[in-house]
């Protein structure tokens, strides 16, 4: 898959920047090379924007309109990945979905797993958390 972490850091970020200077906003874009904690401001916006799209995905959803969920899922993931390169994260965000990955192979036993009644995954005594303080060290 496509890195669109790096492609919207380099394409698409600097635009937005542009648009928040010349509309005053306190929240700006930062990209940044390295894991790095950004402005509150900017994080919550994209948190919030993320938000929106997610109640935009549950009313596709329950239109039963598989458009508008293609849409929303897009939307989210571009967000996903810009809020990704904000936080420096770009050169490292597959290995932590790699190691996430690995983390949830260990909620299974048996190749089954346990639920909530809600749906959620339970953890069992085999589960493993992600380490993702050695990725974002190297």
């Amino acid at each position: 898959m496509k890195n669109y972490a790096k492609i919207i850091a380099e394409k698409w970020n600097p635009i937005v920047r542009a648009a928040q200077i010349k509309n005053g906003h306190n929240a700006p874009v930062e990209v940044n090379d390295k894991p790095t904690l950004i402005h509150q401001d900017a994080s919550m916006l994209m948190a919030r924007l993320i938000y929106e799209e997610n109640l935009e995905l549950m009313d596709a959803i329950r239109e039963k309109d598989l458009i508008e969920v293609a849409d929303a899922l897009g939307d989210i993931l571009f967000l996903a990945f810009g809020l990704t390169a904000q936080f420096g994260l770009q050169n490292h965000i597959e290995r932590v979905l790699d190691e996430i990955s690995r983390s949830n192979d260990t909620k299974t036993v048996g190749g089954k797993i346990d639920m909530r009644d809600d749906g959620k995954v339970l953890k069992p005594d085999t589960y493993e958390p992600p380490n993702l303080k050695d990725i974002l060290k190297a």
